[in-house]
Order: C-alpha cells, then sequence, then structure tokens
C-alpha cells in the first residue's frame, strides 16, 4: 500500500477497493458451509471420502446404524496400554 500509495495516490484506494469486491464474490460462490457438520462429514467434503471408520452421528441418531460400544472401550484400553508402553521406553 505505501508504494502504491506514493505511486499512484488517491487512485490506490480504488484499486484496493475494486480488489476487495473481486474477494467477497469469491467468497460468496465458493465458499464452503461448515457449520452444523461433523468433522467427518467436513472430512469428506474436503477429501472426497472418510478417513475414519466411525458411522455418521445422524445415522446413529436415526437408528439406521449401531455402536458397539464394548469394541469401542476395548480399542480405547489398547491404546492407553500402547501409550504408557511407549512412554516407559
Amino acid at each position: 500500500m505505501p508504494i502504491g500509495l506514493a505511486n499512484i495516490g488517491w487512485k490506490m484506494y480504488m484499486v484496493n477497493a475494486s480488489w476487495d469486491i473481486v474477494i467477497v464474490f469469491l467468497i460468496a460462490f465458493f465458499w464452503v458451509e461448515t457449520k452444523g457438520k461433523t468433522l467427518e462429514e467436513i472430512d469428506a467434503i474436503f477429501e472426497g471420502h472418510k478417513h475414519s471408520n466411525v458411522p455418521d452421528v445422524e445415522l446413529v441418531r436415526t437408528g439406521q446404524e449401531k455402536l458397539d460400544i464394548a469394541a469401542m472401550e476395548q480399542q480405547i484400553e489398547d491404546e492407553v496400554v500402547q501409550m504408557k508402553g511407549k512412554k516407559s521406553e
């Protein structure tokens, strides 16, 4: 901005305003709305597929998919044991 102001004076404000208008239109048309989505849904939007095996929250909430709580607890316990083993090494 200082160089532009020194070279073209007040016209630099017009250049800056024009750039701001272009950016506003780009954001309005290409911004991806992520409000209200889970991390898994956002991952699928940006990457094209989910990277986790966690079922979608909406499917669990509506009863279309079930969670195996015992398997999840066992997986957490295994990870804790592995982390403790690495920490003591």
